[in-house]
């Protein structure tokens, strides 16, 4: 659980979102067109957030409940592919700002 409120935490001034990296996201195929998403393992929302410059999110809450079966699938390996993912998009941003009306500064 603590490693999961840190990656949310390390994500949210990037992505604008409580929690990006739960996986389960309902989103318009117009969104998801366009350049290819380049996310490792499991993480795509962050991805979609970033590339597709999206501003405008309505979350709904969830509760996890504690695991019945099963092994979480969170390994060294998936963190490190996390911390890149989340410096690649950081750096995406700084260098592609969005270019749409949602993302201008109000005049």
């Amino acid at each position: 659980r603590l490693l999961s409120r840190l990656g949310c935490l390390a994500a949210q001034p990037l992505l604008g979102v409580a929690d990006g990296t739960s996986g389960f996201f309902l989103t318009t195929a117009a969104i998801l067109r366009g350049e290819a998403l380049h996310s490792h393992g499991f993480k795509v929302l962050p991805e979609v957030l970033v590339r597709r410059c999206v501003h405008r999110v309505v979350e709904v809450p969830y509760v996890f409940t504690d695991r019945v079966r099963g092994q979480s699938k969170l390994r060294g390996r998936i963190l490190l592919w996390y911390a890149r993912q989340l410096l690649a998009l950081g750096w995406h941003r700084l260098t592609h700002p969005c270019r749409h009306p949602a993302a201008s500064p109000s005049a």
